[in-house]
C-alpha cells in the first residue's frame, strides 16, 4: 500500500509538473484548465505523500526514517510543501516549473533506493520522537534551501538580462524584488530548522550514544553545509553581500549540500549514517551468540 500511494504521487507530480512547464511556454495567454491542472495535482500529490508518510508511521510503530527512501519521501512532500505554501504568499508558477521536478526526483530516489530497514537497538519512545523531530527539522530545512536556490537561479538569469542591453527582462519570471524575499525567507527560515535539526542529532550521536568519531560522511557533510550556510546568512545580514551575490552564494551552497549528500549516501550505502540513527553497521551490538 505504501509502494501504491509513492507510485500514485509520483505520477500526480509527472502531471504537475508537466502543467507548470506548459503554463511557463505560454506564459501570455490564459490556461484556466492547465492552472487548475497544476494546482490540484500539486495539492493531491502533497496530500498523497502525506498519507503515505502518516500509514508507514503507523505501520512501523512510530519509527518513520528507518530506511533512506523515507527521508527521500519526506524530501519530496518538504519541497512540494513548501512550494505550496510560497505560491499562496506571492503567486508565482515560475518555481513550480523547478520545484515540482526536484520533488518527483526526491521521491524517484526513494522509490529506487534499496529499502533495508536499519535495526536501532533502542526502542524508547524518547530516542524515537528525538530521531524523527531532527531529521523532520532537517529536511524541512534542506526543503527551503531548494525553494531558495531555486529563487537564487530565476534571480541571476533576470539580473543578467537586465543588465544585457540588448536582451529584455523576462516576463515570464517574478520581479528581482520578490525573488529576492523569497530568497532570504528561504534561507532564514531554512537555517533555524536545518541548525536545530543538526545540534539534535549531533546531540544524540555525542552526547546520548557517546560516539567519539566525527568520521561519518553524513555527520561530516551537514557540518559543512552548515557552515556554508552560516557564512552567507553572516555576510548578507552585515551588507557584506548585495542581493546579487547572495542569490550566487545560495545557488553553491545548494549545489554543494545537494552534491555532498549524494557523495555522501555513496560511500556509506544504504541507510547506514550515524546522524539519523546514531550507529552504524559496524557499531550495532552483537545479539548474544552470533558469530563476530
Amino acid at each position: 500500500m505504501y509502494k501504491i500511494l509513492l507510485i500514485i504521487a509520483l505520477h500526480l507530480l509527472f502531471v504537475s509538473g508537466v502543467a507548470h512547464v506548459w503554463l511557463l511556454l505560454t506564459a501570455k495567454k490564459r490556461r484556466p484548465f492547465w492552472e487548475q491542472t497544476a494546482r490540484w495535482s500539486t495539492v493531491g500529490a502533497c496530500a498523497t505523500l502525506t498519507i503515505a508518510l502518516l500509514l508507514v508511521h503507523l505501520m512501523r510503530d512510530a519509527r518513520l526514517f528507518s530506511t533512506s527512501a523515507d527521508l527521500f519521501v519526506f524530501l519530496s512532500l518538504s519541497t512540494v510543501g513548501l512550494y505550496l505554501i510560497f505560491y499562496n504568499r506571492f503567486h508565482t508558477r515560475t518555481i513550480g516549473a523547478i520545484a515540482v521536478p526536484l520533488a518527483a526526483l526526491h521521491l524517484t530516489l526513494g522509490l529506487i533506493t534499496q529499502e533495508r530497514q536499519i535495526e536501532v537497538a533502542e526502542r524508547a519512545t524518547v530516542l524515537v520522537v528525538w530521531t524523527t523531530v531532527h531529521v523532520a527539522a532537517a529536511a524541512i530545512g534542506a526543503g527551503l534551501f531548494s525553494i531558495a536556490a531555486i529563487a537564487s537561479g530565476l534571480y541571476a538569469f533576470q539580473d543578467r538580462r537586465l543588465r544585457n542591453r540588448h536582451s529584455a527582462p523576462s516576463h515570464i519570471i517574478p520581479p528581482l524584488d520578490t525573488l529576492d524575499r523569497i530568497n532570504r525567507l528561504g534561507i532564514n527560515w531554512g537555517y533555524v530548522l536545518f541548525s536545530g535539526g543538526l545540534a539534535l542529532g549531533i546531540i544524540k550521536v555525542f552526547v546520548i550514544r557517546r560516539i567519539e568519531t566525527f568520521s561519518d560522511p553524513f555527520t561530516v557533510v551537514f557540518v559543512l553545509c552548515w557552515l556554508l550556510y552560516t557564512g552567507l546568512l553572516v555576510a548578507r545580514s552585515t551588507g557584506s553581500i548585495g542581493a546579487r551575490r547572495a542569490a550566487l552564494g545560495s545557488i553553491v551552497c545548494f549545489a554543494v549540500a545537494f552534491s555532498g549528500f549524494m557523495s555522501a549516501k555513496l560511500v556509506r550505502g544504504v541507510s547506514g549514517d550515524m546522524l539519523f540513527h546514531g550507529t552504524s553497521p559496524s557499531q550495532e551490538p552483537k545479539q548474544p551468540g552470533a558469530p563476530d
